[in-house]
């Protein structure tokens, strides 16, 4: 690991107040959702990391007992409801008015029958992770207890099987480099390799797009090379010239 090559008082209570605000966060010194549960902590670590000489925010986060967790891993430390609605904390009740505002928005009669992330990608994305952060199993029991019907009609109970998944995942690639291909995703969590398999076999009856494409969307398989149009050949120039008629040619 990368030792700090300088360290001055300034910085030091620099990352003793962050980390203090990371740790109402995160009391259990396990990390996930910092992205969307505070944009600007994040920046501010990804500045201090610099600062104090390391090589990744991960070192700097180890170098305080701090790991960064999830999928099942997120779901066995929080693995049951901490906060109801309406008891949450202050720290993370702006994040959740503001969800529930846009909620409100875009479904004022409190019923979705799609995929949220199909028409609001970062919203779901929010949610994902203040639900996990709640302590809620899944995205449904979220809106459920906020008073919100959710029940995607296409592929019904499956699609709400797959979303701890698919919002893991989601999280993971926001932070780690993105695999390029669907075999090197499944090599990279195994934990998901059922579901992953079950997933790629069903995903073109369910959103009518290969899985490829799909996980591109969401932002977890790193977008395709776009293919250049080659340009049809062009006939050789003919070296002869050709005859000007005169205007009176008949």
């Amino acid at each position: 690991m990368s030792e700090p090559t300088k360290t001055d008082r300034q910085l030091a209570e620099a990352l003793d107040r962050a980390f203090a605000r990371l740790e109402k966060y995160h009391p259990e010194h396990k990390i996930f959702g910092l992205d969307a549960l505070n944009g600007y902590l994040r920046d501010r670590f990804a500045q201090l990391y610099r600062q104090a000489g390391y090589a990744t925010v991960e070192e700097l986060f180890a170098s305080r007992g701090i790991v960064k967790i999830f999928g099942s891993q997120v779901r066995e430390l929080r693995d049951s409801v901490l906060y109801t609605p309406g008891n949450e904390p202050d720290i993370i009740k702006n994040k959740g008015e503001n969800i529930l505002r846009r909620l409100e928005e875009y479904y004022p009669d409190h019923v979705l029958v799609r995929m949220i992330e199909a028409d609001h990608k970062n919203l779901s994305g929010d949610i994902s992770v203040v639900y996990r952060w709640l302590g809620y199993p899944d995205m449904q029991s979220f809106l459920t207890a906020y008073g919100y019907e959710y029940t995607p009609s296409t592929g019904g109970r499956l699609l709400t099987d797959f979303q701890p998944m698919l919002d893991a995942l989601v999280e993971k690639y926001k932070t780690h480099p993105k695999p390029k291909a669907l075999g090197a995703l499944i090599f990279e969590n195994p934990e998901y390799k059922s579901q992953l398999k079950t997933f790629q076999n069903r995903c073109q009856e369910l959103f009518g797009m290969t899985p490829t494409k799909y996980f591109q969307q969401l932002g977890v398989l790193a977008a395709g090379r776009t293919s250049r149009r080659r340009r049809s050949p062009q006939p050789a120039a003919c070296s002869e010239e050709v005859p000007v008629l005169p205007a009176d040619y008949t």
